[in-house]
């Protein structure tokens, strides 16, 4: 089975820029490696989803999200070596619940937690204070929720016994990179 490695947080965080950068990191650094990335589904999910246009958390985009992200790790995971995703299922079972549906997000959470052991090594990227989110046109720009969601995402990681390690840019990039100190670049920097 592959590695996996997840950047997981609130929108408009870094986690899109930190993913691009650590792959491209490790494709440069393990080009034998077969690596693969699961990108942001958000943006490709056919129903309404939170955004400039629609300031609300619809139970059925939560729904097609959450199911989107487990097929494609599930799909990745048998594809790669190493898989780095820009979000993990737990990011949207915290939107979910945010939204108002507790009860379908105890129902997520009871069904990954085996899933949740198939990330090697999380990455957690906090809201930096003072930072705003800059409209884009289609990220919803409430900080309220974000602090919500990001305050749920880490009461979740809590109760599932996983310990994300934070992000500090390029200090953590050189670290992930570093975890293979002394070993072949064949080998994968995460196992």
């Amino acid at each position: 089975m592959s590695t996996i490695i997840a950047f997981s947080g609130t929108h408009s965080t870094g986690k899109t820029t930190a993913f691009h950068e650590a792959v491209a990191a490790l494709k440069r650094m393990y080009p034998n490696l077969h690596i693969g990335a699961v990108n942001e589904l958000a943006e490709q999910c056919p129903l309404k989803i939170l955004s400039a246009q629609n300031s609300s958390i619809n139970l059925d985009s939560q729904r097609w999200i959450f199911s989107a992200q487990i097929c494609a790790e599930l799909e990745a995971m048998n594809r790669y070596d190493l898989v780095v995703t820009d979000r993990t299922v737990v990011d949207t079972i915290a939107y979910t619940i945010v939204g108002g549906f507790s009860p379908v997000a105890r129902g997520m959470l009871e069904m990954i937690k085996t899933h949740v052991g198939v990330y090697d090594k999380i990455f957690f990227m906090k809201i930096s204070p003072g930072l705003k989110v800059v409209a884009n046109g289609f990220r919803d720009t409430n900080e309220v929720l974000r602090l919500k969601v990001e305050k749920v995402l880490w009461g979740l990681y809590q109760e599932l016994g996983c310990k994300p390690d934070l992000w500090y840019g390029r200090r953590s990039l050189d670290n992930l990179l570093g975890n293979c100190s002394g070993r072949k670049k064949e080998v994968c920097p995460c196992a």
